[in-house]
């Protein structure tokens, strides 16, 4: 039977090429919390195993494979070039979660493999001159029935060295993918904790507890790890893979003092350190176009005329740099893909994270990273073309010195949403969900019934709420999957408009219900 690897043997010589680098990463981790000073925080890597490169998949040693834990199980890729010290490859290859039966089985095993050369990890070994192969080994590893789960970075800021932890309910893939919020706080070197950002942060108990098998893992591989985790139903604190932080030496940052009437806006998280001056791309999201247009009932004028086209024009255009802008960080994988050369900054309007994939990605091209929440406005405001400043030090990051580019009629037409009049908020849902009941106001229900929106708090005024504390939660048990407040007046709120927000909280529900 060929061999499979679930820990370290005492007189083991395993390398990145026998079981890739996240394989070698989650074998060394799961010897130290065994090994460790932290058991009285009583840390586990979940049970696992690494299939090594060049193993034979045929039918019966699949069923071998697949015999050795109970499910769910997550399939992981670990390619030899993944998780090194200089590239992580970070959301590159494929992994699948919620593995229950030998068929998804097999095929989580073969959409893996055949990631190695994958069209993302080709376009990220390119723009970093790598030459890679289809060598890949495989993580098989037990599903926790998380509450919460996130990430830690370790020491992210020389100058003020704190542990960053980013957590999200649930399972994290949506945070680790750039797809959803998470609540970020740090710890000193004491373990004071700071609240960074969120306000769900009383959800996450054992945050402490995380920072400091971080901070253990961090000295005991003397180096700074990028952790992901997660705690179980049951209290348990999982670590569920650990790589080296790939950031690079970012410049030291005096972030310039400027009169209040000169900026634009803050950042509610930053990533990396630098000061640029210069043009601007604005970049919607596909479903920010069709959500705008939908629910507020604007005439779409401009989707995506070939936008892709339309960026690689402009980078080439501008060699002495420019920022994009944009709503959420999807525009990553353009970034990657038309291998821009120029972009030396990023910043997302609608969304603030540190520690996805496609951040890390983002950054390891030497590009800084300011993430706003709560202000698609701005998106309204600039247009490609005009010229802009941007500012960070790795702990603050300002907007600021917007200058505006004198555009025809005609040309705005191309780059904005034609306003018409607004329908009512209630016929506007009505026409978006005609499936959804609503019950004594409060309630409103997916089509299947199983989950749905509670309004415990809905003042409005001619159909517009001014303040909602919102709950998604499962019909069945009433159980509370999500919770949240809007506040239209709030410096810190991911909506710019109540719409945005119940849409986004119904195509959730509509996809747990699934």
């Amino acid at each position: 039977m060929p061999e499979i690897f679930k820990n370290i043997k005492e007189n083991d010589l395993l390398s990145r090429d026998v079981v890739g680098g996240k394989g070698l990463g989650i074998l060394v981790i799961d010897k130290q919390l065994q090994n460790s000073h932290v058991r009285e925080l009583n840390p586990e890597v979940p049970e696992f195993y690494v299939i090594p490169v060049g193993f034979d998949y045929s039918e019966k040693y699949l069923e071998y494979l697949y015999k050795q834990i109970d499910g769910p199980l997550a399939i992981r890729s670990s390619s030899p070039y993944e998780d090194s010290e200089g590239y992580s490859f970070a959301g590159r290859f494929e992994s699948v979660l919620n593995v229950t039966d030998f068929n998804s089985f097999k095929e989580a095993i073969h959409r893996v493999l055949e990631s190695a050369t994958g069209d993302k990890a080709m376009a990220y070994a390119k723009r970093h001159g790598i030459k890679i192969d289809n060598k890949m080994a495989i993580i098989v590893q037990k599903m926790v029935n998380s509450i919460y789960s996130g990430v830690s970075y370790s020491t992210c800021n020389s100058e003020s060295p704190k542990t960053m932890v980013e957590s999200i309910y649930g399972l994290s893939d949506g945070l680790m993918s750039g797809d959803k919020q998470g609540d970020l706080v740090s710890f000193d070197e004491n373990f004071n904790l700071t609240v960074e950002y969120g306000d769900d942060v009383d959800l996450y108990p054992d945050l402490e507890k995380v920072a400091r098998v971080a901070k253990y893992l961090e000295k005991a591989n003397h180096k700074a790890l990028d952790i992901e985790y997660a705690v179980s139903k049951e209290g348990k604190l999982c670590i569920l893979q650990g790589r080296p932080i790939t950031d690079p030496d970012w410049e030291k940052i005096q972030l310039p003092v400027i009169d209040k009437s000169r900026l634009l806006s803050e950042a509610d998280v930053v990533r990396g350190s630098g000061i640029f001056t210069g043009p601007v791309f604005v970049f919607r999201s596909e479903s920010e176009l069709e959500r705008q247009a939908y629910i507020q009932n604007k005439k779409l004028i401009y989707m995506s005329i070939d936008r892709e086209a339309e960026l690689k024009k402009f980078d080439e255009k501008n060699p002495n740099g420019y920022c994009l802008i944009a709503d959420t960080l999807q525009g990553h994988n353009q970034i990657l893909a038309l291998d821009l050369q120029n972009l030396r900054t990023l910043v997302t309007v609608n969304y603030a994270s540190r520690f996805s994939h496609p951040l890390k990605v983002v950054s390891e091209m030497g590009i800084f990273y300011l993430g706003i929440l709560g202000r698609k406005d701005l998106l309204d405001l600039i247009v490609t073309g005009d010229r802009i400043s941007i500012a960070s030090n790795q702990s603050t990051g300002i907007v600021y010195d917007l200058e505006k580019k004198k555009i025809s009629e005609s040309e705005r037409e191309k780059i904005t949403l034609t306003k018409i009049e607004q329908i009512k908020f209630d016929d506007a849902i009505g026409n978006a969900f005609p499936n959804c009941e609503m019950i004594d106001g409060k309630l409103i229900l997916s089509a299947t019934g199983r989950l749905g929106v509670y309004f415990s708090d809905y003042n409005e005024e001619d159909g517009i709420p001014k303040h909602v504390v919102y709950k998604l939660i499962n019909i069945k048990d009433n159980s509370v999957i999500a919770r949240g407040e809007y506040r239209p007046n709030r410096v810190r709120i991911q909506y710019s408009n109540f719409p945005d927000l119940f849409i986004d909280l119904l195509q959730e529900a509509a996809r747990k219900s699934k």
